[in-house]
Formats: C-alpha cells, sequence, structure tokens
C-alpha cells in the first residue's frame, strides 16, 4: 500500500495529526481496507478540511 502524506499528516480541529501509529493500529483489525481506513480518517478530521491531498494506491497480487 502506498499513500500520500496528506493521509497521515490529517489533523482534526484540535490540530492533532491521524499520524502513522494510528494508521498501524488500524491495519492490526482484520476487517481493516482501504475504505475503512479513509473512513476513519475522516471521522478523526470531523469535518476540518484537509490541507493536502489524500491518495491510497493498494496493491494486491493475484494468484495464477
Amino acid at each position: 500500500m502506498l499513500y500520500s502524506d496528506g493521509v497521515s499528516e490529517a489533523a482534526n480541529l484540535a490540530s492533532e495529526e491521524y499520524g502513522n501509529s494510528r494508521l498501524q493500529r488500524h491495519f492490526e483489525q482484520p476487517e481493516s481496507s482501504v475504505e475503512s481506513w479513509l473512513h476513519d480518517v475522516y471521522q478523526f478530521t470531523a469535518g476540518a478540511p484537509l490541507a493536502d491531498d489524500a491518495t491510497v494506491v493498494l496493491i494486491d497480487t493475484i494468484a495464477s
């Protein structure tokens, strides 16, 4: 998975950043996905506008 710093640096109304530790905790959950992560980021920011782009790319392999 690749993501832009705009996602990990997304800040809430108290100017706290989402951060890499929250990212890691989120993906330690077995039901996590890119969609659930972005939802978590947007909930964390509570409506505060993102200061940068929020780009996520997930690369998965396909068994042949």
